[in-house]
């Protein structure tokens, strides 16, 4: 029993894996590898957020499996998570690097007590923004650029 009392509890549950995965359907077909990782449990935690920004915490041998270190640094943004039972709504968007999802932004973290199976996702108004330069755009110098 004393054991249980220092055991830091969990701050990714099951019902929270259950709602990324959720969220990973609804995205279009290209981004549906972030669903195997996140049904087999790649998210551990999720660390002290820096303002809107919640870096997570990955299963290092999970991670090893699906880095892509050539992977594109990029934001999903404006994913539109709904209650059905309050009619709230988060607005939440996931950085994905290396074939990775890295950190999810939001200004409501309210959306991770909903149940998966209460809530409506809308992917109609994502947009994806590159962090990266592209590959093209590091070849030329900013003369060529301007052609």
């Amino acid at each position: 029993m004393l054991g249980n009392l220092f055991k830091k509890k969990p701050t990714f549950t099951p019902a929270m894996q259950e709602l990324f995965v959720k969220i990973s359907l609804a995205l279009p077909q290209r981004f549906h590898f972030l669903q195997k990782q996140l049904t087999e449990g790649i998210i551990k935690g999720i660390k002290k957020p820096e303002g809107q920004r919640y870096q997570l915490r990955l299963d290092i041998p999970l991670l090893n499996k699906y880095e892509d270190k050539k992977g594109w640094n990029f934001l999903i943004e404006n994913i539109i998570i709904q209650s059905v039972e309050t009619g709230k709504s988060s607005v939440v968007s996931w950085n994905v690097a290396y074939g990775l999802l890295l950190v999810y932004i939001t200004a409501n973290n309210d959306f991770l007590k909903w149940q998966a199976e209460a809530v409506g996702i809308d992917t109609s108004r994502i947009c994806i923004k590159y962090l990266d330069d592209s590959p093209i755009e590091k070849l030329l110098s900013k003369e060529d650029g301007n052609i």
